[in-house]
């Protein structure tokens, strides 16, 4: 009769660790997709501070790329991958608009990577990029938001 007491209970802890596995699972999944919004305003609020392309290129963990039709554009981005909040791809261009993106960012340079003359000719190459993956750009919702519009 012991014996089948200590089956019991192992079973249960063993479906109370697979039921919290399941949970974390769940919940970071919903984390990784949804990114991080504080983390795009905060860098929005900070590029907006940004006056030139040369000053870009002396911020530390900014990516830059200039084009040959005098377009450029620089950013930062964080990878999803053992990032509890998700991925974050922020940019601003010789628009003067600051973006946002949100979601599947699958390495902590893909920006860098993304702005590789190989890989991009264009501003609209490099969005067009950025959204092929699993990224969503990021809505700003109202005037405390509104850091990406100019």
């Amino acid at each position: 009769m012991p014996w089948t007491r200590l089956k019991k209970r192992s079973a249960l802890v063993c479906g109370i660790v697979a039921a919290a596995i399941l949970l974390v699972a769940l919940v970071r999944s919903l984390i990784i997709t949804n990114g991080c919004p504080w983390l795009a305003r905060k860098w929005a609020a900070e590029f907006c501070k940004i006056s030139s392309i040369s000053e870009a290129r002396q911020k530390r963990g900014i990516s830059v790329r200039e084009f040959e039709d005098g377009d450029w554009v620089f950013g930062r981005c964080r990878g999803s991958h053992g990032n509890i909040f998700g991925g974050v791809i922020v940019t601003r261009d010789s628009t003067g608009r600051v973006r946002a993106f949100l979601g599947h960012v699958c390495a902590p340079d893909e920006l860098t990577i993304i702005l590789l003359p190989r890989n991009t000719s264009t501003l609209e190459d490099v969005y067009s990029a950025i959204l092929y993956g699993p990224c969503s750009e990021y809505e700003w919702r109202d005037a405390k938001d509104d850091a990406g519009r100019q």
